[in-house]
């Protein structure tokens, strides 16, 4: 399955991109799906406690990227990328980090690394202020060279420039699922 991932911090557009590519995907006739975002999930339901256990969250992602992939979506479309676990992970336990990008790799990736524009951000319903979900982005961005993970930076709500990314590769990618 192809995965397309939306990294960064709280607050940068992520759900909203996805949404969008998500959308424009679906119009273009593609087999795709969108992951929902679980831990925004538990931020409504006021769950801080289950928020803090990401190897919980990991494996919440993972199952429902499993289900899709089992089920024969083409496409996935992230919002809440496996790997934003590892950051958010407060032990850093690298057992944890280990599984989560092997798990990761198990699929066919297009990573994008939405740009900040502070003017977006919304408070509500968020448990990062800005300048936390802005170190966030920083650490995220660092967690994909660090992986040496080939990402795209996008602005927030660019899906023109997703789709441009997302043509450029897919037939790499979809070569790659059939061998």
């Amino acid at each position: 399955m192809i995965c397309l991932n939306f990294f960064g911090g709280a607050g940068i557009g992520k759900s909203t991109l996805a949404a969008k590519t998500f959308a424009t995907l679906k119009e273009l006739g593609y087999r795709v799906e969108q992951t929902g975002e679980y831990a925004k999930e538990l931020v409504y339901e006021d769950s801080m406690r289950v928020i803090r256990d990401q190897l919980y969250l990991f494996a919440e992602q993972e199952h429902r990227l499993r289900c899709l992939e089992e089920s024969g979506v083409e496409i996935a479309v992230c919002d809440s990328p496996t790997p934003l676990s590892i950051v958010y992970d407060i032990d850093r336990d690298p057992v944890l980090a280990t599984l989560i990008m092997k798990r990761f790799e198990h699929y066919q990736n297009i990573n994008f690394l939405i740009r900040r524009d502070d003017s977006m951000f919304r408070e509500e319903d968020r448990i990062d202020t800005l300048r936390s979900a802005s170190l966030k982005d920083l650490e995220i961005e660092q967690l994909l060279r660090s992986y040496g993970d080939k990402y795209f930076a996008v602005d927030p709500g660019d899906v023109d420039a997703v789709m441009k990314h997302f043509r450029l590769n897919y037939e790499k990618l979809k070569e790659n699922l059939i061998a």
